[in-house]
C-alpha cells in the first residue's frame, strides 16, 4: 500500500499530507474554533481575504477578486496579484509567490485536472510549477463568461 496522500504540502520544511483539497483548505484557512468547510461562501471568502491580506503583510492592493474585479475593470493581468475568487485560486497565488510547495498526486485531478501529463513520469506533480497555466485558464473561463454575459446585454 502506498504510503503518501492524494496531496503533500511542504510548508517552512515540514511535510503535511492530505486526501483532498478540503483537508488542506481546513489546515490552510480553518481554526480550532471554525472549520474551514462548514463556513458560508461569504465567511470563507472573508478568511481567504484575511489571510492573503496577512500574507502579504498588509498590501491590500494586491489582492483581488478575478470574477468580481474584471466584471467592473475588464481584462487585467494577474500575475502579481492575490486572487481570493475560490479555494483553488487562493491555492495558486500561494504556490505563485512560493509561500509552500504543493505536490499532487498525478492521477488525483484535484487542482491539476486541465493539465497534460501524458509526458510526465513522476508520480506527482509539484503544482508550483503548474500555478501560473492553472490560473491563466481560471482567468480565461472568467473573460470568457463575462464576454457571453455582455453579448448577451
Amino acid at each position: 500500500m502506498d504510503k503518501f496522500k492524494n496531496l503533500i504540502m511542504i510548508l517552512n520544511n515540514e511535510k503535511y499530507q492530505y486526501d483532498g483539497k478540503e483537508e488542506l483548505m481546513q489546515s490552510l484557512l480553518g481554526d480550532e474554533e471554525n472549520d474551514y468547510n462548514d463556513m458560508s461562501e461569504t465567511e470563507k471568502k472573508e478568511r481567504r481575504r484575511l489571510k492573503a491580506y496577512i500574507n502579504l503583510q498588509g498590501q491590500e492592493e494586491y489582492i483581488t477578486n478575478y470574477r468580481q474585479d474584471s466584471l467592473k475593470k475588464g481584462k487585467f493581468p494577474v500575475n502579481e496579484k492575490f486572487l481570493i475568487d475560490n479555494d483553488d485560486m487562493y491555492i495558486m497565488s500561494l504556490l505563485r509567490m512560493n509561500a509552500m510547495v504543493l505536490l499532487e498526486r498525478k492521477e488525483a485531478n484535484i487542482f491539476a485536472n486541465k493539465i497534460n501529463k501524458e509526458d510526465i513520469d513522476d508520480n506527482f506533480l509539484v503544482l508550483n510549477g503548474y500555478a501560473d497555466e492553472i490560473t491563466e485558464n481560471y482567468k480565461k473561463e472568467v473573460d470568457q463568461k463575462n464576454e457571453e454575459r455582455t453579448s448577451e446585454r
